[in-house]
């Protein structure tokens, strides 16, 4: 019995000396919270509603005409570059004498596409028109444009 008891001694102290170390400490790390959107409102239980109707015709005369407002910046560039980058941005193709290409512009702007188009215009000396049936925008020179005699 003092045998077997020993035995079973050895073998339960060799089994835990050869267990390695557990890692007990493991660090977790929480990223932050990012919304894309903001947290839903709360809304209490009593609520105002209208009573139900008919929903009139849509009329497009009475909606705004929303214009996009973007930033441009075209340091030291030429006529060419700054009116091919603002018809781009629109999507639409840009028109222009070879003769008028090369001049220079250097803008930094903010506004509609119609509001830079026109400080491009004061910087080059030029007039522009865009044509948004044809999806183009032309440039001509100041010299150009009809005159009465």
């Amino acid at each position: 019995m003092k045998t077997i008891l020993s035995f079973t001694l050895v073998v339960l102290l060799i089994s835990c000396a050869e267990q390695k170390a557990k890692d007990v400490f493991v660090q977790e790390t929480y990223y932050p919270v990012i919304r894309q959107l903001p947290l839903e409102p709360v809304y209490s239980r009593v609520t105002w509603s209208h009573l139900p109707k008919p929903i009139g015709p849509r009329v497009a005369s009475n909606a705004p005409y929303l214009k996009k407002v973007i930033l441009f910046e075209m340091p030291n560039s030429t006529l060419q570059e700054s009116i091919v980058a603002l018809a781009h941005s629109m999507g639409y193709e840009a028109l222009y004498a070879n003769s008028l290409a090369k001049r220079k512009i250097s803008l930094l702007a903010e506004g509609t596409h119609e509001e830079i188009l026109d400080k491009i215009c004061e910087q080059s000396k030029t007039t522009a028109e865009i044509d948004h049936k044809e999806r183009i925008i032309r440039v001509f020179d100041d010299n150009l444009s009809p005159t009465l005699p």
